[in-house]
């Protein structure tokens, strides 16, 4: 698709300093500026893979309903994510709720939602929290998009938008992405020549999480990870977390594929065989 003129005026966005713009301390996290949010396009797997796992869904939930209602929270500047697929498929029952907390980025998705003809398509486009955010009038939605992480799942309120807005899903409804996975895993020395030894998972991101949050059990956030009763403590000291994306289906976002996925690695620990 070759971009418009006015893509290619917002597209500036992406190359203007991110110390320029004010990100938004939310109790739950931070709403990183709309410049950081324009240059997360940059990153042309993790973009594509969303694209990907978003468009199979909404096949799969458009050869089921008579209407698709989608909500997409953390829009950023371009929508990237969703306003493609919405001009590609313009004679689908697709209504869609858009929100994003940074007013620049709302009057971006307005002028794009203008000039590529997918107004109709469009319940509403919001200036609001997403971590608060309520729909004018009631509606069970059948997916619900919101990419507004970093690795680990740390800085960006990803967890509190998935905890509020799961209650307005259909029972069938879906979360994108479906899963995030942490795990570890024990790295040694380089020149120890040894295999990395997995640690396994020690909490996923999901729609039951969600609920159970939004319910109040906080004790799914807490996790553990328990080392093996034998492995080289001098060898073995550098930890590695790791952050696994199932966006939807077989789409999927692994180990040093973008920077959500990027490792948070700490060394020199002094580790206990069998320890917690």
């Amino acid at each position: 698709m070759v971009l418009p003129c006015v893509l290619t005026e917002l597209s500036n966005k992406a190359d203007e300093n991110i110390n320029d713009w004010d990100n938004i301390e939310l109790d739950s996290g931070v709403a990183i500026n709309p410049i950081q949010a324009a240059k997360c396009l940059e990153e042309t797997l993790r973009t594509q893979m969303f694209i990907k796992g978003i468009y199979q869904c909404l096949l799969e939930k458009l050869s089921q309903k008579h209407t698709v209602n989608v909500v997409y929270a953390g829009t950023g500047p371009y929508g990237c994510l969703l306003l493609p697929l919405l001009a590609l498929m313009p004679s689908a029952p697709i209504r869609v709720s858009l929100i994003d907390i940074h007013k620049d980025n709302t009057d971006s998705i307005k002028r794009l939602v203008e000039h590529l003809g997918i107004g109709y398509q469009i319940t509403s486009i919001e200036c609001a929290d997403a971590t608060t955010w309520s729909p004018k009038s009631p509606v069970q939605f059948d997916i619900v998009i919101s990419e507004t992480m970093t690795a680990l799942l740390g800085r960006e309120p990803q967890v509190a938008i998935f905890a509020h807005l799961q209650q307005f899903l259909a029972d069938d409804g879906v979360l994108i992405p479906e899963k995030v996975s942490l795990s570890a895993v024990l790295v040694p020395y380089e020149s120890a020549d040894l295999p990395d030894i997995p640690l396994g998972q020690f909490f996923e991101l999901n729609r039951e999480l969600a609920g159970n949050l939004a319910n109040g059990h906080q004790d799914g956030l807490i996790g553990e990870i328990v080392l093996p009763r034998s492995f080289s403590t001098i060898d073995y000291q550098h930890l590695s977390f790791r952050t696994d994306i199932h966006v939807y289906r077989e789409h999927r976002l692994t180990f040093g594929q973008c920077s959500l996925n990027l490792s948070i690695d700490y060394t020199g620990l002094k580790l206990e065989l069998g320890g917690v």
